[in-house]
Order: C-alpha cells, then structure tokens, then sequence
C-alpha cells in the first residue's frame, strides 16, 4: 500500500510523486523522521576520495583537515584507506548506494570516525560556504577533494544535513551556521491551516462572511462546519532529495467562479506549497490556476533559510508568521483574475474583418512583449506558440482578448521542449496574459 522508505530513499535518483494525500502525509513524515540537521565545527571532518573498489572493500584516500600529506623522507603522499562493503550491506540492501558512490560522487564524508555518503551537489555547498565557486568542478577528481578538505581546515561552525536508514547516512548538503533548518513537516501545517481558512474570491462573499462575524453564536457554528469540510482536493505531490511540493485545487470555489462568470471554460484556484530541508530551495506558496488542462502560476510567497534561532527552531512564533503572510500574499488574492478574465470577454479585436490574422498578430506580439515571453521560454519558443496560436484561430468570427488569451494558455502545453527550469516562469509569463490592457 503506497510507497515506503528503504535504502533505495537516500540515492540521489530518488523521485516519488503521487496525487493521494494521505500517502503524502506519511511520506512527509517518515522523510522527516529519518533527516538530521546538525551543526559542527568543519575542521572535525574528513574525507574519504574514492580511488577504486573490489567486491569487498571501497579504496580511498582518507583526508583530514590538517593532515591531508603524509610527509615522508621529503616526498608528500595520500593516506591510503578503505571502507568495508561487508560492514554496509550488513545493515542493509545498499547495493545501489554503494554503486552510485563508486560511479558516481566517488566521495565519502566522516564524522566521528563514521563514513557517510554523500550527494552529488553535497561538494558545491562546501565551496559555497567560501564563496569558492568560481573555481568548483562538479567532475570528481583528486584536486577538488583536496580542495575540499582544505576548505574544512577553517574550523568555523557549519550545517550539515544528512539522511539515514538503518543506520547507514548519506550527506546531501552543507550549509552555514546560520542555517534555518525548515522541517519538512511545514507542509502539512500550510495543509491544515489553508483547510482551516474561509478563502473568497469575491467582494459580494467577503461583505457576507464580515457579516456573519457579527454574531459570535453562528460565527461558532461556521467555523465548526469549515473544520468538518476539505476545501481542496490533491491534483499531485512530489517528493526528492532536493525539493518536495504538492499541488492543491479548490474544485468547489472553481465550480462557483465558473457559474459567477459564465466561464466554459475550467477555471480553478488552488495553491502549491515547495519547500527544502536541505536547502536547495526556498519554502514557496504559490497561488495557481488551472486554466483548462494548464496550470499556471500567479502570486507567491517564499521564506528563505535564514533567521533567528527560534525560526531555527520551528516555533510557533516562525509558524504564525508564515501563515499570516500566506494568508495576505495568497489567499485573499483570488479574486482578481476570474474578474479580469470576464472584462477580457468584452474586448473585441476583431469581428471577421480581412485584416483580421495581421490584427491578431501585432496583437500577440505585444502581449507576448508585455509579458516578457520570450525571457521566459526563449524567443525561438516563442515564435513557435505565436504560430501554434495563430493556426488555430477562426478569423471569420468575431475574436475577443479572452479568446486569445485562453488559446494561448491551452497551446502552451504543445511546447514539451521547455526546459524544466524554464517550466515555472513559463507558467508564471502565461497567466500575466490575463492582464495585459488590451483596449
């Protein structure tokens, strides 16, 4: 039933994604059981550079800070180690770990006389803690290990984050002291706080809601039926190393804006909550729409990892303050976009005139302009979707801003060349369409 975490959770290949949020849940939860940030002095670890490997054993050069030469007769060398495969397998199926070590980060840390595995991105935040990284080679190789260990010699308090099973650690970032350490679990808690919330989307529900306030005995009765309701269903998660999120619709709240406006087509608010523990992100909220089959992005809020040490810790304090922001930056935000959808429905362009593709192609242009489209997705890219657009337009009938709009968002998923680092400011330029003035 779902997923479980075993050994095969630490490898940097991981990538678990699913739509059930109960699954989510306990993957969030077991995920944070099994994650350790913790603070050291860097000039208390060592490295372990893989050289080569037997059936039995892993060879390395062992390099602590300080000692990373043997002197010898005047000649400097290595200090030959080796890690036992025996000692690992016996806590557990690491048959791919090893593997990965040995083919691919070909680097082990130590910590109190303990190897760990470590990531491929783990050696670019060591180089990172000093700014280094103008000179960094993400290829293994003898002299970036050697480079690492000199950068532990500094001695100053750092933060690693690391990941175990049965015992057995993998590294996967280290950061500075100051550090703020955003446990995984947050997701849940934006979860349940977003269930506890009345969100609206227009000025006519707000003034009734403010209402209702009015008298504390129905006020009492409402917000237990909001806490017995689920205002959003799960449209999909994601879980790796690196990065965790999960997309959250309000089919119900959809459902009344569509009826509001007389849209035919699905328009559906929800939100995506991302964050990191190791650091590789920002935590993120994001408004989103699912505009037809295409998702897009409108307003978001992040927290970085840094702050004092009772936002380190978690508190309350560090929780209150990411709902409050998320509540001013994104859920009282959605009614603006269904509003300017529907005054894009009144905006003519054309009514089957000839000049009419000419017309409608100066206009995407400067819509595309105005949005920055090419920025997002690259000016050949952009010239494709234009093209794609265009084609599908009838330019015998009358075409509103809304219909050219909504063309566009739905021919954006017949790019599937987009990179996927472009893929979010793709989605972000697509619903600024909705703004563009028009008339």
């Amino acid at each position: 039933m779902g997923y479980m975490l075993d050994e095969e959770f630490l490898l940097d290949s991981l990538d678990l994604n699913g739509n059930n949020i109960e699954e989510f849940k306990e993957l969030i939860k077991e995920m944070e059981d099994k994650t350790l940030c913790m603070r050291v002095d860097s000039d208390k670890l060592s490295l372990l550079s893989i050289t080569g490997s037997n059936g039995g054993a892993i060879y390395c050069n062992l390099m602590a800070p300080y000692k990373i030469w043997i002197v010898k007769d005047k000649h400097y060398f290595l200090q030959n180690s080796m890690v036992s495969k025996g000692n690992i397998m016996e806590k557990g199926n690491f048959k791919n770990l090893i593997k990965e070590a040995e083919n691919k980060t070909k680097l082990l840390l130590v910590y109190d006389n303990t190897p760990i595995f470590t990531s491929a991105e783990f050696p670019l935040s060591v180089f990172q803690q000093n700014d280094e990284t103008l000179c960094y080679s993400d290829k293994p190789s003898l002299g970036r290990d050697i480079s690492i260990a000199e950068q532990f010699e500094t001695g100053k308090e750092v933060t690693i984050i690391l990941r175990t099973i049965n015992s057995i650690s993998k590294v996967y970032a280290m950061r500075s002291s100051s550090y703020s350490y955003i446990r995984q679990t947050i997701l849940l808690d934006i979860m349940e706080e977003i269930r506890k919330r009345k969100i609206l989307y227009c000025e006519e529900e707000k003034e009734k809601e403010e209402e209702k306030k009015q008298d504390n005995k129905e006020n009492k009765e409402n917000n237990q039926e909001d806490n017995e309701k689920v205002p959003f269903v799960c449209r999909g998660w994601h879980i790796d190393n690196k990065n965790s999120w999960i997309e959250l619709e309000f089919q119900s709240m959809g459902h009344d804006i569509n009826k509001r406006y007389d849209f035919k087509d699905d328009i559906v608010p929800g939100v995506k909550i991302i964050t990191s523990d190791t650091g590789y992100s920002s935590l993120r909220i994001q408004s989103i729409w699912r505009i037809g089959n295409t998702v897009c992005i409108e307003n978001e809020f992040s927290r970085k990892h840094t702050g004092t040490k009772k936002h380190r810790e978690m508190s309350e304090e560090f929780r209150t303050a990411i709902f409050d922001e998320m509540n001013q930056e994104i859920l009282t935000k959605y009614e603006e976009l269904p509003k300017k959808l529907f005054e894009l429905k009144t905006v003519i362009l054309t009514e089957g005139e000839k000049a009419a593709f000419s017309y409608i192609s100066k206009t995407m242009k400067y819509a595309f302009k105005i949005v920055k489209m090419t920025a997002a997705i690259s000016k050949q890219r952009s010239i494709k979707l234009e093209r794609i657009v265009m084609e599908k337009m009838d330019y015998s009938k009358r075409i509103t801003a809304y219909d050219l709009v909504i063309q566009t968002i739905n021919a954006i998923k017949e790019l599937d060349d987009i990179p996927v680092t472009a893929v979010e400011n793709m989605k972000k330029a697509i619903t600024k369409l909705v703004y563009v003035p028009f008339s």
